[in-house]
């Protein structure tokens, strides 16, 4: 009679906890995250309508954006972005944030599962008895092992909870490195045609300086003739000396972007500039551009998708299902 009402108890107190525990499941603590809204107007202010002179041309295959910068089909260009890739210092923090966040995303997970801890140890013992007859010696081994498990139930799921600010923070790591790449090609591109730019504007600076340098003595002789005033050997003069003013700050100008590019290359300064000092012609811009190359996000839902925006909010995705404090289920 004893043993069939212990039974009955062990069903009973089973059929309260399980669904006990299924319901207290999906009462997790903590919110559960809002992406926030952003309210962006439709088109930008003040243009009055889309320049429709040369309309864009739909095509049945997608565009290749991943490596956009092969579209200028500039070899020193191609170059210098997949260098800045595999050296730049910032990519590579992002990346080693992103193997921390897995690492903590392990952690945080391994508290859904039991625990065991298990320890061994061995101790042997020398000792030595006299007697009136001999001198006698005990050797004692003594050996340990001991095994403990402990499993602690995620009844109001605040482990759940930080397993998933874990995986936010996987997903900021990750859309951080997306930035950072993005950024770093950006950059790249950037200072190697602000570089081939000024190389070009050196070019135009020095053509005509030693043109104004000829028309300048041709006014010269014009005014030891006597067919030109001194005003007009004073102008010529002065147009030399404003172009030659010019080209220093141009080369200044080309030296910078040219430091630029070695610092993203995480380089010295200096390390760039027997390779690209030389004077190359600018990149030849594609005679097919992707919209996506140079479209201009204006709706709410592109913005949500640039990797920047990503990065920044994912953070916040990460803090707001983090719980507080939990309730004690004791």
């Amino acid at each position: 009679m004893h043993k069939k009402t212990t039974w009955r108890r062990v069903v009973i107190l089973l059929a309260v906890s399980i669904p006990s525990a299924l319901l207290l499941n999906g009462c997790m603590v903590g919110p559960d995250f809002q992406p926030p809204r952003a309210n962006v107007p439709p088109a930008w202010e003040g243009v009055p309508q889309t320049p429709t002179g040369q309309p864009s041309v739909t095509t049945s295959q997608p565009a290749e954006l991943t490596h956009w910068w092969q579209k200028f089909n500039d070899p020193q260009l191609t170059a210098l972005v997949e260098q800045a890739v595999n050296a730049n210092l910032d990519l590579q923090l992002a990346e080693t944030r992103l193997r921390q966040a897995c690492a903590a995303r392990g952690v945080v997970a391994g508290g859904l599962w039991p625990a065991v801890n298990s320890s061994a140890t061995y101790q042997r013992t020398h000792s030595t008895g006299a007697t009136r007859a001999e001198s006698v010696a005990h050797d004692q081994d003594l050996f340990q092992t001991g095994l403990d498990a402990v499993w602690e139930l995620d009844i109001f799921g605040g482990i759940r909870r930080n397993v998933e600010s874990a995986n936010a923070n996987i997903q900021a790591a990750q859309a951080g490195i997306r930035d950072a790449q993005v950024s770093l090609v950006a950059e790249v591109a950037l200072n190697y045609v602000q570089l081939r730019g000024f190389q070009q504007q050196m070019v135009i600076a020095q053509n005509n300086l030693k043109a104004q340098q000829h028309t300048a003595e041709i006014t010269r002789q014009r005014f030891a003739a006597g067919f030109v005033s001194a005003l007009d050997v004073a102008n010529a003069a002065a147009q030399v000396a404003t172009t030659a003013s010019q080209i220093p700050v141009l080369e200044t100008s080309a030296r910078q972007a040219i430091y630029a590019l070695s610092v993203l290359l995480a380089q010295p300064p200096a390390a760039l500039l027997q390779e690209l000092s030389g004077t190359q012609p600018l990149p030849v811009t594609p005679p097919e551009v992707p919209v996506g190359l140079l479209r201009i996000c204006c709706g709410a839902g592109r913005i949500s998708t640039r990797p920047k925006r990503k990065s920044t909010s994912l953070p916040l995705r990460s803090a707001s299902p983090r719980p507080t404090s939990f309730p004690s289920s004791r």
